[in-house]
């Protein structure tokens, strides 16, 4: 009997102390949601950020290209208003090495400046600087653009003071002269290379008839380029049909006598006989010593 209830005991208390327990969780699902809440949050932000940094880009970006475009736009401006008076030799054209600046303004407070810097004869640099959204120190960016502009002269180099594919006749009072001589009161032109050539170039085999030995001066000359129809079409890079083009005025053939209109300090270019002054000294129009207007005239068949 003392063994049977010691074994029921025994058994009892292993029941009991091998039984689970049973707690009460309080509290993990509100540190589930606010983890949750702030990795919601950390992605909201950063896709914010995200977002924000490409808004901003595509904006510095407007902001920079609208700067190149005011830029490109002052540079155009300026050699489409390009003055002739800035091609002439120094003193009286620009000097080498001198800069002629030019503020060019545009709308929604974006501009240009446009500084032109002569490099020698005739080639020219360009610089214009863009500025947009001005006095935002946030968003104001510059670009700088830049060109070489070269004036294209005909290069003309004559076999004589005539120069002929047929046959020529000098009679009467006629003087055909082939001695470079400068204009009275040309001073500009001592800085100018020059040469001598002939009276009258013609080609080989056409006929020549001189009334007058003391009518030409610096004699004749056979040359055979005189024969080739480029010589009268082509002048260096230019062409008779390039010059027609940039002719500022064109005229019907006829028998003219071209005279400066003008006062000291203006010319009066919507003269069709105004052709400028090639006099210098007394009596001269001064204001239109720098005008050299290319005209073409209707030839009469």
């Amino acid at each position: 009997m003392m063994h049977s209830s010691e074994s029921a005991q025994t058994s009892a208390v292993s029941e009991t102390q091998t039984a689970p327990v049973t707690r009460e969780r309080r509290g993990t699902a509100l540190l589930l949601a606010l983890f949750a809440m702030v990795v919601l949050l950390l992605l909201s932000q950063g896709a914010f950020v995200a977002s924000l940094h490409e808004y901003r880009a595509g904006r510095n970006t407007l902001v920079e290209q609208r700067a190149f475009a005011v830029a490109e736009f002052g540079i155009n401006r300026e050699i489409a208003a390009w003055p002739r008076s800035r091609n002439l030799p120094p003193p009286t054209g620009l000097a080498f090495g001198a800069i002629d600046s030019n503020s060019v303004f545009v709308s929604q407070g974006d501009t240009a400046r446009v500084k032109v810097t002569r490099l020698n004869d005739n080639t020219f640099w360009v610089v214009s600087t863009g500025r947009a959204s001005i006095g935002n120190d946030a968003l104001e960016s510059q670009r700088m653009t830049h060109m070489l502009v070269r004036i294209a002269y005909p290069s003309i180099s004559p076999g004589g003071a005539i120069v002929t594919a047929g046959d020529i006749t000098v009679r009467g009072n006629a003087f055909v002269t082939g001695k470079n001589t400068d204009p009275a009161g040309w001073t500009q032109c001592a800085e100018i290379a020059g040469r001598d050539t002939f009276a009258i170039s013609y080609a080989p085999g056409v006929k020549v008839s001189i009334q007058k030995t003391n009518s030409v001066e610096n004699g004749t000359n056979a040359d055979p380029a005189a024969a080739d129809s480029n010589t009268y079409v082509r002048f260096g890079t230019e062409s008779w049909n390039s010059l027609v083009a940039n002719a500022n005025v064109r005229i019907a053939g006829g028998t003219y006598q071209p005279f400066p209109v003008g006062n000291a300090t203006a010319c009066t270019t919507s003269q069709l006989l105004n052709w400028g002054e090639p006099f210098r000294g007394g009596g001269s129009i001064v204001g239109c010593m720098d005008y050299y207007p290319i005209r073409t005239v209707q030839r009469r068949v």
